[in-house]
């Protein structure tokens, strides 16, 4: 329960956010609120009634923010809400006795929140409701986050494809696991990681559609490649003819259910829905990517700065 109350807080503070930029813009508008703000990939602000700003903050600032789209605030809270519904005691209560109910959870943290949390785009609305200082904190932050995506070009969302995966299977190795299921502080390690590093990679694959030809490849050759050892992780589950975590021997007993049998769906959870959402995503990417070869403006007013979509 205590885990909910952070997903809360983040999600009331970009409601107040949100709301603030569509009362001092309007719908359409620019925002004309005196704090700064961040826009997806490039500093955004406008400071136009405020005090005078020093010169650090005056080299951050940037054109006025673009007023958020409804439908990203929807996407934002709607990945919220997949993290609350996995961190709900009755989920967590389950997936301690049963794998298929563990790995539900894992998709939802892993395939269903992060890209609806990057499409939310809450850099361009929760530092609205942020303290001065710290706006310029996060400015600076994310400018130097964004020029070092930059830099990294194609190999950005292949490296945060080979981080996740590492992560995906260490930590689905039954040492780690089982530790995982005994201490609640490893168990939430393991979501917090899962998470980040999924969000990351759905950041730099999306994002990359809007840079150049090349990273825009990467983005889709880092989601294919995703959805391949994704596949292969589930693949080993269901083919398996041993139960790999014995904890899950004694909480199948107690359903009732076979334990073999409760690893061989959970396999096909992970081999089926996230296999399909990745290798979905990679094609839609794909899609948008040939659309777009034959458009070199596009590419070319885009290769200076770098976007979150």
């Amino acid at each position: 329960m205590l885990a909910l109350i952070p997903v809360a807080a983040v999600g009331a503070l970009y409601v107040l956010a949100w709301r603030r930029v569509e009362v001092g813009a309007g719908r359409g508008g620019r925002v004309s609120d005196p704090a700064p703000a961040l826009a997806a990939g490039d500093v955004a602000g406008d400071d136009r009634g405020a005090a005078p700003a020093s010169a650090p903050e005056r080299a951050l600032a940037g054109p006025a923010l673009p007023v958020v789209p409804r439908w990203r605030a929807a996407c934002f809270l709607g990945g919220l809400l997949a993290v609350g519904t996995a961190l709900a005691p009755g989920v967590e209560r389950l997936a301690h006795e049963l794998l298929t109910a563990h790995m539900a959870q894992h998709v939802l943290l892993v395939l269903v929140a992060p890209p609806l949390l990057v499409l939310g785009a809450p850099m361009r609305v929760v530092p609205l409701v942020l303290p001065r200082r710290m706006q310029v904190g996060a400015r600076r932050l994310h400018r130097v986050t964004a020029g070092a995506s930059r830099r990294l070009g194609v190999a950005g969302p292949l490296l945060a494809a080979g981080v996740h995966a590492v992560v995906l299977w260490t930590w689905h190795a039954p040492g780690l696991y089982e530790a995982a299921l005994r201490q609640g502080l490893v168990h939430a390690a393991e979501h917090l990681v899962f998470l980040a590093t999924a969000s990351w990679l759905w950041a730099s694959a999306l994002g990359s559609v809007s840079r150049t030809r090349a990273t825009a490849a990467g983005g889709v050759l880092a989601l294919f490649l995703t959805s391949v050892q994704s596949a292969v992780l589930g693949a080993l589950f269901v083919f398996s003819g041993r139960v790999w975590y014995p904890t899950y021997a004694e909480g199948a007993a107690r359903h009732g259910v076979d334990p073999l049998l409760d690893q061989q769906v959970a396999g096909m959870v992970m081999w089926g829905p996230g296999g399909a959402v990745y290798a979905g995503a990679a094609a839609v990417l794909l899609v948008l990517w040939l659309r777009r070869l034959d458009e070199p403006r596009v590419w070319a007013g885009d290769r200076a700065r770098s976007t979150v979509p």
